[in-house]
């Protein structure tokens, strides 16, 4: 007898066919991705990179202590939000060396455009994730839970929660869902089975919410309870790190670092991003709007999430006494530059890539790429505006590993 609940979902695919019109998934690689029914599994990456799990895993221990010592070393001023007096109120661990991240400017062919670099917001793994995992690690740690934490086969997200869950000592959990071929993948999966994570690969992305449902449910001899980390670290928490950002902003602008923006531009896959710039940027006394460029799918990149997103953020700063009105009018939605999904390259955003490129400047084909692309296209159309552009990508990994698969090498 034919045990139904462990045949592989690609396997049902076949019969019904379903894989005619999906040409990217033909590899057996990806293949092998998708031949999952929800089940924790584990793929051999770092064999077929030709990299030592446990070198890999050694490697990347001693590249946490070197930060760990950098962060015990940082004597930075106190954080801007917690100059509303807010310290103790709402707790955060320290895993950034790199703020308050710089701005800089591009030169495009039609002006200048700013560029606030929080792909530098740490040495260790930069990129927006940190800003809002020192937020959501610190109440994780608090509840004394195992976080579960989806994302992508090549999301950043994941990565970045895994090592810096590793760095304070908290255990994750992972729920993957498929993208287009991406090599960042190759990389997350090998972190993944070096640290020994507990992966649980959903089919699809619209059956991510079983995958999900069945990792909260697995527990582990002597494991702690699971809990949901929000996709993107977009909680109320999370968000508060982008309002941070936008602390930041208004802060360069009254020191005269550089002139008050009229709009930043700023991917959008879950909000939290978003919205805390612009209720940041409120709080900070600018005008600055903030325009949203929608990467994802429309379920999720819509205004009804961000306004939902936006009032428990409201809500959690009023009960720690920071009042704050609602920033909704401030927040644009972009949707032209999604191209045929999450995770699909924009051909509109060759020109982006290219000036971003010239001016070292790292984007990806996933997020930022389209971002400046939006950014690019405003400064087209007016010359006088001043417009600023978000780099929220996560920086490589500064680890040296021997092994042809490993792209990260310094």
């Amino acid at each position: 007898m034919i045990n139904k609940r462990a045949t592989c979902s690609w396997s049902r695919r076949l019969i019904a066919g379903s894989t005619a019109a999906r040409p990217d998934i033909a590899s057996d690689r990806f293949r092998q991705l998708r031949c999952d029914d929800g089940r924790s599994t584990r793929f051999p990456w770092c064999k077929m990179a030709g990299v030592d799990p446990a070198a890999l895993r050694d490697e990347l221990d001693r590249a946490l202590a070197s930060h760990r010592a950098r962060l015990a070393a940082d004597t930075r001023e106190q954080r801007l939000l917690e100059t509303y007096g807010v310290a103790g109120r709402l707790p955060r661990l320290h895993l950034a060396d790199g703020l308050p991240t710089p701005v800089t400017t591009i030169s495009s062919d039609h002006g200048p455009i700013l560029v606030k670099r929080d792909d530098l917001t740490s040495t260790l793994y930069g990129g927006n994730k940190v800003r809002k995992l020192e937020f959501v690690l610190s109440e994780v740690k608090r509840r004394r839970c195992v976080p579960v934490i989806v994302g992508a086969t090549a999301s950043h997200q994941v990565l970045a929660s895994v090592l810096y869950g590793r760095l304070v000592g908290v255990e994750c959990a992972v729920v993957l869902f498929p993208q287009p071929p991406n090599p960042e993948e190759a990389v997350l999966s090998m972190v993944l089975e070096a640290f020994d994570v507990p992966v649980v690969r959903s089919a699809t992305p619209n059956r991510s919410p079983l995958a999900v449902a069945r990792a909260l449910a697995v527990r582990g001899a002597g494991e702690r309870r699971r809990c949901l980390v929000y996709p993107g670290s977009s909680s109320p928490r999370g968000t508060l790190g982008y309002v941070e950002c936008g602390l930041e902003i208004a802060d360069s602008v009254k020191r005269a670092q550089c002139p008050e923006p009229d709009v930043v531009y700023t991917a959008f896959g879950t909000g939290g991003t978003a919205v805390g710039l612009a209720l940041g940027l409120q709080l900070g006394g600018l005008a600055t709007s903030v325009c949203a460029v929608r990467v994802g799918e429309p379920i999720i990149t819509n205004r009804a999430h961000l306004r939902l997103i936006e009032w428990r953020a409201r809500r959690l700063l009023t009960s720690v006494g920071i009042p704050v009105r609602s920033a909704m009018h401030r927040i644009s939605l972009e949707t032209s530059y999604r191209g045929e999904g999450y995770g699909h390259p924009l051909p509109h955003a060759r020109d982006a890539t290219a000036l971003a490129a010239s001016a070292e400047l790292p984007v990806d084909q996933t997020y930022t790429a389209k971002a400046l692309a939006a950014a690019l296209d405003h400064r087209r159309r007016d010359g006088d505006a001043t417009i600023m552009f978000l780099e929220t990508l996560s920086a490589p990994l500064r680890v040296a590993i021997d092994g042809p698969g490993w792209t990260h090498r310094r």
